[in-house]
């Protein structure tokens, strides 16, 4: 008896041979080849886009991504109330992050994505997706946040050590987040919201590691584009760069190399280089470890979440010194 996976394989119109379960997603070996068969959580809707932009990007040239297999013309099929997409295997590994040659490959390949993306207007049916122009709500929401979270810890009547170190380090923090604020409104954020958006550029928005596959030929491929969205382009080259860096303690030459591997592909205007630095000063990881213990109950213990804030708080300083060089070189 045929199992609900392989007739959802089946129905997109292949001969199937064996299903293997990785995670979230089946490996389906089938008379055309390697697939991945995934269920997704989300709408028809918002698939259209994802679709129409895999589309767009090969059109112009970027085709090394994980592009849909369509059925009549949709890209998923339906089972009961679920959606499932397939889309090619690529054979590979993660991108090496540890691999300078690799991750500066991924700085030049990221401005090619930004540079195919231009133009992409949204599929009839689909929902485009947006953050231009909210950076500055985005920010004043967080900062709110660490206020809130402040006056609950301070209601508690026992304060642990967790609290202690909170309370101790969050007006820096809430400090260093309204300054990000202030520096968007002089460094021109929605001057360069209102020029981007007239062209319609495409944010990956979780270019990462192990959403880059290096080929056996050394080719990078761009996959997962669940987060991706019109947004400003310079937010993907910050947090590949911060993704990087903070794992060498705010290495200011390896952000350097970085922005200069991007450049060499496309040009980075003093605006937007002006306009990262807000990126890098905002303390976005302190917010999302206390954000994630106190107000969404993530679930981890005190000692789980003291060494998070420990690691958060002691690469402040870091952070602080790379500000100082980024500030003194591009300001």
């Amino acid at each position: 008896m045929e199992t609900k996976i392989g007739e959802i394989a089946r129905r997109f119109g292949l001969k199937v041979s064996t299903i293997i379960p990785l995670r979230a997603v089946y490996l389906v070996d089938s008379n055309e080849g390697r697939f991945c068969l995934k269920k997704i959580n989300y709408k028809e809707d918002k698939l259209l886009f994802l679709y129409g932009a895999k589309e767009y990007l090969a059109e112009n040239g970027f085709d090394r991504t994980d592009r849909y297999r369509t059925v009549y013309r949709k890209p998923f099929v339906k089972y009961k109330d679920d959606l499932y997409i397939m889309t090619k295997w690529i054979d590979g590994r993660e991108c090496d992050f540890h691999n300078p040659l690799e991750i500066q490959e991924a700085a030049r390949n990221l401005g090619r994505f930004h540079i195919a993306s231009k133009g992409y207007v949204a599929l009839e049916n689909s929902k485009a997706k947006s953050d231009l122009g909210k950076w500055t709500k985005i920010y004043l929401q967080r900062c709110e946040d660490l206020i809130y979270i402040k006056n609950l810890v301070k209601m508690k009547s026992v304060k642990d050590t967790v609290d202690t170190l909170f309370l101790r380090n969050v007006d820096t923090c809430y400090r260093m987040g309204l300054s990000a604020v202030q520096m968007l409104q002089g460094n021109g954020y929605f001057e360069q919201v209102e020029e981007e958006e007239k062209e319609y550029y495409l944010c990956h928005h979780d270019y990462t590691y192990h959403n880059i596959i290096v080929d056996m030929e050394g080719n990078q491929h761009v996959i997962d584009f669940d987060y991706c969205k019109y947004e400003l382009r310079c937010y993907d080259l910050a947090h590949l760069i911060m993704r990087n860096i903070r794992r060498f303690y705010w290495d200011f030459d390896m952000a350097m190399e970085l922005i200069d591997s991007y450049h060499q592909v496309r040009s980075l205007s003093d605006r937007e280089l002006k306009l990262m630095a807000t990126l890098f000063q905002f303390p976005q990881r302190f917010w999302r470890v206390c954000n994630r213990y106190y107000y969404e109950k993530y679930g981890w213990t005190e000692d789980v979440f003291l060494r998070y804030l420990e690691e958060t708080i002691g690469d402040m300083p870091f952070q602080i010194d790379f500000l100082e060089k980024y500030y003194k070189k591009f300001m």
